[in-house]
């Protein structure tokens, strides 16, 4: 094996040690934003809460990206988070649903994890 080999070994060794520890990373970090969102999430029923769950999208070459989404109510993700005009029997009566944010702080707190978690780690 000739030198330039070698070090091109080395640079693949490397990057494999390097996704790893960022997928790892990611899924920790993943995980923990599921807990605090369904700690945080506005209950009625509870159902909304639990809905917050982490999905691998893609995972080729070296990409690799997760989300965290709600899968039972995503259609209220965006009326809780923001508010809304209250709306009965298809009309609107002029009354407001407060805003609850959750996701936002759910998603700085992802950043400042992350980026913690890689100096740590890296």
């Amino acid at each position: 094996m000739s030198l330039g080999d070698e070090i091109m070994q080395s640079l693949y060794d490397f990057a494999d040690t390097e996704y790893e520890t960022l997928s790892s990373a990611l899924d920790n970090v993943a995980k923990e934003t599921v807990n605090q969102l369904k700690a945080t999430s506005p209950r009625k029923s509870g159902h909304y809460a639990k809905g917050w769950k982490v999905k691998k999208v893609k995972q080729e070459g070296r990409r690799y990206e997760v989300i965290v989404h709600n899968k039972t109510d995503y259609q209220l993700t965006h009326l809780l988070e923001n508010g809304h005009v209250k709306v009965v029997w298809g009309k609107r009566t002029g009354d407001t649903v407060k805003a609850e944010p959750h996701i936002k702080k759910a998603e700085e707190a992802a950043i400042d994890k992350l980026e913690r978690e890689l100096k740590i780690r890296l």
